[in-house]
């Protein structure tokens, strides 16, 4: 059936290009009131496309007007440049407003108190300056449209956000939006690098989803934010320092392969889930302390680290629930690398590990570790430093090299070492070898027949 107008405009009665009724609905009434109050329109009944396009400025015509729920018509407005400040404020009952690609520039507490609100989008080009949603409440949809998100995301921006890549970037520093969180936000699939503390200080993030165009999570990206969920695309090639600092992340971490994980970067960080890290990771000076050195990763879940050579600290005062590395490709531990926090540690895993292919240990390397009780080595072992175990429950090492490596021991340390065990059929040249006849006097070098 035929609309009343829609029958008078065939008859030629009325415009063609009519988008507000005032009898359509009691929010085009209320529209209606304003574009006749301010003669914007010729009749009090309809407005025209023609009409909106005409006007140059809206002022405070709609400030505090509690009537209007909607206006999607205004995207016809495209002589209006700018809102103004104050423009919308206290239009409480406003849910949905779609703004004219003319829009340059939003004005402070443009949209303060219109509690309503519940989904904008801001086109490209704008300027925005001040508090423009300042108590507005929870917004679900808050849509940037541009190229860029870097000069968006500070502290304090709004309930649900998702950037899409049309336009161009906005020319302010940052966007300011105090009183409500964040819940979502999706980076656009046009951004190939997340800066530099882009996140720092946004609350309550439940989720941020990263296109596979992103090759690169760089130095402090989302440190200082509430991040609960996030994925790693497999474009990820590198992830910087402390990029996740003080997050907690409620869903699984996989690491994509040949990504370059930096230092420290989950210091810091729970990882509710698991974590899986390939043996193709790069690691840049990384260690998973903080970087304060009391700061380190926690996951509740499993970690599997396929790692070849464990770097110095690279898991000092780490908890894990249950590790899993890949034993016979280490060859080598570093210095402190695996003192780890077992408070959250309940796997078998470590608990006597043998590290079959390992050349070189560094100092203190298993120190103060309480689920560990004896260590094996292979017969690839070049050197050990001192102290390998100290303050830890290991009651020995084994090792299986029939060449004694060199070892660090002195006086003041010798009694500290654990008991080793070497081959039988090498007693003579290991009681010979320097530091070796030291921990034999002390009675701590024992000699058995198979490893």
């Amino acid at each position: 059936m035929i609309g009343l107008d829609r029958r008078r405009a065939m008859m030629g009665l009325l415009p063609t290009d009519i988008i507000i009724n005032r009898n359509w609905s009691a929010n085009d009434a209320a529209l209606m009131d304003v574009m006749y109050a301010q003669e914007w329109s010729k009749s009090p009944n309809y407005m025209t496309k023609s009409e909106a396009e005409a006007v140059t400025n809206i002022g405070e015509a709609f400030r505090g007007n509690t009537q209007i729920t909607l206006f999607e018509q205004f995207k016809y407005f495209t002589s209006v440049t700018s809102i103004p400040a104050y423009a919308f404020e206290n239009c409480s009952s406003l849910a949905d407003i779609n703004l004219p690609s003319s829009i340059t520039s939003i004005g402070a507490y443009a949209y303060r108190k219109c509690t309503s609100l519940d989904v904008l989008k801001i086109p490209c080009n704008v300027q925005v300056v001040g508090n423009f949603l300042n108590g507005c409440g929870t917004i679900s949809s808050l849509t940037f449209v541009a190229e860029s998100v870097e000069q968006y995301f500070r502290s304090n921006i709004n309930y649900y956000i998702k950037v899409n890549a049309t336009g161009v970037v906005f020319t302010n520093s940052y966007i300011e939006i105090k009183g409500i969180d964040v819940s979502y936000i999706e980076v656009p699939s046009s951004i190939t690098s997340i800066s530099n503390r882009l996140f720092f200080g946004i609350r309550n993030i439940s989720e941020v989803i990263l296109h596979e165009n992103v090759i690169s999570i760089v130095d402090g990206a989302f440190y200082g934010s509430s991040l609960t969920k996030i994925n790693i695309p497999n474009s990820i090639k590198s992830i910087g320092m402390i990029a996740f600092h003080g997050c907690t992340i409620n869903n699984s971490i996989n690491i994509p392969e040949n990504c370059n994980l930096l230092g420290y970067a989950f210091s810091y960080t729970t990882i509710v889930g698991n974590l899986y890290i390939p043996k193709s990771v790069k690691y840049v000076n990384t260690s998973f302390l903080g970087a304060s050195g009391a700061d380190p990763l926690k996951v509740e879940g499993t970690a599997t680290i396929l790692i070849t050579e464990i770097l110095q600290c690279q898991f000092q005062k780490c908890s894990f629930r249950e590790l899993e590395l890949n034993f016979e490709e280490i060859t080598s531990i570093g210095i402190q690398s695996l003192p780890i926090k077992n408070s959250y540690y309940q796997g078998n895993s470590l608990k006597n590990p043998y590290f079959p292919n390992v050349e070189t240990i560094g100092n203190y390397a298993f120190d103060y570790v309480s689920k560990i009780t004896t260590i094996k080595f292979g017969d690839k072992v070049t050197s050990i430093g001192k102290n390998i175990a100290r303050g830890a429950a290991v009651s020995g090492c084994y090792l299986e090299a029939t060449t004694p490596p060199t070892i660090s021991v002195n006086s003041s340390t010798i009694n500290n070492e654990r008991n080793w065990y070497v081959p039988r059929s090498a007693q003579a040249v290991y009681e010979a070898a320097a530091g070796w006849s030291d921990i034999n006097a002390a009675g701590k070098l024992k000699f058995i027949e198979e490893l």
